[in-house]
């Protein structure tokens, strides 16, 4: 029996911003921030990396939203922290990755869990609840 492919928690999230990287706000209104955890009710992961001014959202499912001073994305499949950036050159694969291992953080991709799902327990359906009004 073959598994179905689900979108990840994060392309989830990057359609609910009409996949533009430089959209904060949902068209309801909801924020960058509020609808990560709406998104990911079960949990996230926050790292910060100062030298590269990137933050990393790990959502629930093992995605990842980037974000940078003016942008974000979802995370490339093979590169961690790797924003808008299909095909990097060395120089700028090495450069980030110095960035992340000094921040203490793999520089290796997380491992996505694409059948990924989980039912809404007591806390997670309150937090809906809470913003759902900003959806």
């Amino acid at each position: 029996m073959t598994s179905v492919k689900h979108n990840t928690l994060a392309e989830q999230f990057a359609d609910a911003l009409n996949n533009d990287g430089q959209r904060w706000e949902t068209e309801g209104g909801m924020q960058f921030r509020d609808l990560i955890e709406y998104i990911s009710p079960w949990g996230v992961s926050q790292q910060r990396v100062d030298m590269g001014d990137i933050t990393r959202y790990v959502l629930a499912d093992g995605s990842v939203i980037v974000e940078g001073a003016n942008c974000w994305d979802i995370e490339h499949s093979e590169l961690a922290f790797w924003m808008a950036c299909a095909d990097p050159n060395d120089e700028e694969i090495q450069r980030t990755t110095e960035c992340v291992e000094q921040a203490g953080y793999s520089a290796e991709p997380a491992e996505i869990n694409y059948d990924f799902q989980q039912i809404l327990g007591e806390a997670q359906l309150l937090l809906r609840r809470n913003l759902d009004a900003a959806v």
